[in-house]
Parts: C-alpha cells; sequence; structure tokens
C-alpha cells in the first residue's frame, strides 16, 4: 500500500475516533459512572473537527512542512493521541496490572454481580450492619420538580450541603443519636453512623462503628457477640502501606460473610 493511501486511511479513522467519543461522551451514564459536561464533549469535538480540516488542507496543499502543516501535524497527533492512544494504552495497562480495580472493584456471590467495593448500599434491617447515613435524592415521580430521599442513589451522588448551623441537619443528628444510643446504652455512638459522606455512596465505616452495632445484629439474628466481633475484626482492613488512611470495614462484604454464619 502507497504511504499517500496509509495517511488517508489514517486521517479517516482519527474521523471515526472523534465521533465515536463525542457519542461515548454524550450518551447518558449508567449508575455510578463518570457524567462528563457537555462543555467537555463540544470542547473535544472542536479539537477534533479543527484538527481534522487542518490535517485534510495539509493533505490536499502539499507536504511540504508549512506553518499550516506544522499546525496539522499538531493537532492531528494530539488528537489521536488523547482520543485514541493514550486510553488504549491505560485500559490496556490497568486490566493487566489491576484487573479487579479497572473493572469497577465488583463483588460477585454465586456468579452473579450483587455490588461493588466503591459504593455502598442502603441497608435498614435489623438483621444488618448498617453503613453512614446517605444524603442523594432522587427526582419525586408525583412532581418531576422536586427531589425525594434515595439513599445510596449511585446515579445521583452528593452531599446535603447543610452547614454546621442548619437546624434541620442539627435536628436529623440528634435524633440519630438518640436512637442509637437507646439500641446501644452507655456505649459513645461513633460520628459515621449519625454523618453522610460528601459522595452519599460511602461503602465503609469504622470498626467501633461495626462494633457498636453488634448487639443489635446478634440479637436479631440469633447470634453469639463474640462471633460478630470477630467477624467484624476479621473484615477490617488497616490503613494502606500502614499509613494512609484509617481502618474501615466494607459494610457490603461484611453482611454478605454475615450472611454466610450458620444461624443456631
Amino acid at each position: 500500500m502507497k504511504p499517500e493511501y496509509i495517511v488517508y486511511v489514517l486521517t479517516f479513522l482519527s474521523a471515526v475516533v472523534v465521533v465515536l467519543t463525542r457519542v461515548r461522551l454524550s450518551q447518558a451514564k449508567a449508575a455510578g459512572q463518570h457524567q462528563v459536561g457537555m462543555g467537555t464533549v463540544n470542547a473535544h469535538s472542536a479539537f477534533g473537527v479543527v484538527a481534522l480540516v487542518l490535517w485534510v488542507v495539509f493533505l490536499v496543499t502539499g507536504h511540504d512542512m508549512s506553518l499550516v502543516g506544522v499546525v496539522a501535524l499538531f493537532f492531528y497527533w494530539l488528537t489521536a493521541l488523547t482520543g485514541l492512544l493514550y486510553p488504549l494504552a491505560m485500559t490496556g495497562i490497568a486490566q493487566v496490572v489491576f484487573p479487579h480495580q479497572a473493572n469497577g472493584s465488583l463483588i460477585r456471590k454465586d456468579g452473579k454481580v450483587v455490588g461493588s467495593e466503591l459504593i455502598g448500599q442502603n441497608f435498614t434491617g435489623a438483621g444488618y450492619f448498617h453503613g453512614r447515613p446517605s444524603a442523594t435524592t432522587d427526582t419525586d415521580p408525583k412532581d418531576p420538580t422536586k427531589t425525594v430521599p434515595a439513599p445510596y442513589n449511585a446515579a445521583n451522588s452528593s452531599g446535603s450541603n447543610a452547614g454546621p448551623t442548619a437546624k434541620a441537619l442539627a435536628e436529623r443528628i440528634n435524633g440519630d443519636v438518640d436512637k442509637l444510643k437507646a439500641e446501644n446504652p452507655g456505649v459513645p455512638v461513633p460520628m459515621d453512623l449519625v454523618t453522610t459522606s460528601a459522595s452519599g455512596l460511602d461503602p465503609d465505616i469504622s470498626p467501633e462503628a461495626a462494633l457498636f452495632q453488634v448487639p443489635r445484629v446478634a440479637k436479631a439474628r440469633d447470634l453469639n457477640e463474640a462471633d460478630l466481633r470477630r467477624l467484624v475484626q476479621t473484615h477490617t482492613d488497616g490503613r494502606l502501606f500502614g499509613l494512609i488512611g484509617e481502618p474501615h470495614v466494607n459494610v457490603l462484604r461484611l453482611n454478605m460473610a454475615l450472611d454466610a454464619l450458620p444461624r443456631r
């Protein structure tokens, strides 16, 4: 194949990259996926079109390294690198080095996906360990102009945006504290059991928060509290490299292990 033909084939493929990337970025995302603003989509499309136009002009007018040629080469390869080569390279490396994380850190049970290590779920039953409160919302089915509470709504990650002087926030926290004190009298209430995270999707709680719930779970399931404490300790992850972060417990994995325990 002549070099000229190869160049024109690559030019066509770069046009395909621009179109497909725009379509992919502008599509509605699944729950938990990163949302891309239309400004970013339009900017990508604009740069891609400029690159293609300049490159085609360069090919048609001649192959001398004029200013048009230099600019065309720059935009063309910038589009190719950022729109195709770099994403392919990063995707390939991630699939080889971190396949579990690259595919969403999914958790499976009996071969079926039941969740992700990165996104919490709303456990409310007395026989399960509960995660942090969540302030995420969803559209009110009765009135699209309003929202309703929808804890752990992965399609609408958000906090409450309430400040420390907000009356509603103080009332909600005080009510949660009173309820938890009645559940486990005489034990300090861990902070993460009454405060929401910025995302509303925090999958982890502190070991103290998990241990605080042991009496309730043990009573609901007729299990020995000592066995549940050992279960919590088994599912407590330490600091990364012993330095980064805090010890934490993944609520979904803990509850899956809880379901696997034999009942008395």
